[in-house]
């Protein structure tokens, strides 16, 4: 198929689970998905996928690979961190014209396009972030060592961590507890699991958070709370005002929704897009922007 490269973009979300890459002109787009694309913890793993998949794109649009290489393209990855990483991921994979951003950048541009207003993305990890008037501020991101707050994974962890407090006879029991205490069969191998476990293992626990609370269990309604106390923290950071969208994304938005005050609630919208619209979305603007 023989295209003009400049009539059509590459988006490129790279997680840190799964990658997907979109080729898009006109009213056509092809989607494919490859493996883990994180750029702090495995960048030549990274570049290697993120290549793979434009093979596939070429494939399945059915156009030359270096054709597919000439069109303006958007790398959203995650594990970007600094300017640094952009630039040797560019150069790296071989597009040749590329812009690159974290994964929380297109995130952001999918869920709101081109509008004002603030999301919430809360699932394994946990970001916010505002756009006003085309410019993107963010709120967390840090990663799950140091941060992730509210999210799944920080929920497990929070759980696993009071029941050791259970243990000690620092807090009460609960049947949350009770439960996870019984799972591991010790504050032992608690432990031992808490030294090899991802984040997304701890927000496999943190599902268990949020399914007590259908039984009112007293320590998920203070995890929860504490994560939307979070939540708000982080809006107010942001300057974001009830008068402007707030659009709640992630595997645990709706477990928080109905938790959010009511002025919080009234401004909730559904997303735009998702974060791949998203990286389309910025290699068309980083394009047009260039070019008129």
């Amino acid at each position: 198929m023989a295209i003009n490269p400049d009539s059509a973009v590459i988006g490129v979300d790279g997680g840190g689970s799964r990658c997907r890459l979109a080729y898009a002109a006109g009213d056509i787009r092809h989607t494919v998905e490859t493996g883990a694309a994180n750029i702090s913890s495995d960048f030549d793993g990274a570049i290697k996928t993120i290549k793979s998949g434009l093979t596939a794109l070429a494939e399945k649009a059915d156009i030359p690979a270096d054709a597919l290489y000439a069109c303006p393209a958007h790398l959203g990855l995650a594990g970007m961190m600094t300017e640094e990483d952009g630039h040797r991921a560019a150069q790296a994979s071989g597009l040749i014209k590329v812009t690159v951003s974290g994964d929380r950048e297109i995130t952001a541009a999918g869920a709101l396009g081109n509008s004002n207003g603030a999301i919430v993305s809360i699932g394994t990890g946990s970001f916010l972030a505002r756009l006003s008037d085309g410019r993107a501020t963010f709120v967390g991101g840090w990663g799950f060592v140091l941060g992730d707050e509210a999210s799944g994974a920080w929920l497990g962890r929070a759980a696993l961590t009071r029941t050791l407090h259970v243990l000690d006879g620092a807090l009460k029991a609960t049947g949350l507890t009770q439960e996870l205490l019984k799972r591991f069969g010790s504050g032992a191998a608690i432990v031992a699991f808490a030294q090899t476990a991802k984040p997304a293992d701890f927000a496999a626990i943190g599902r268990d958070v949020v399914n007590a609370l259908e039984g009112h269990d007293s320590l998920a309604e203070v995890l929860m709370d504490e994560g939307v106390a979070y939540i708000l923290r982080c809006l107010r950071a942001l300057d974001w005002n009830p008068q402007e969208p707030l659009c709640l994304i992630g595997g645990l938005a709706d477990a928080y929704r109905d938790r959010l005050p009511a002025e919080a609630q009234n401004a909730l919208i559904d997303p735009a897009g998702s974060a791949l619209d998203g990286a389309l979305r910025l290699a068309r603007n980083h394009h047009f922007a260039e070019h008129g």
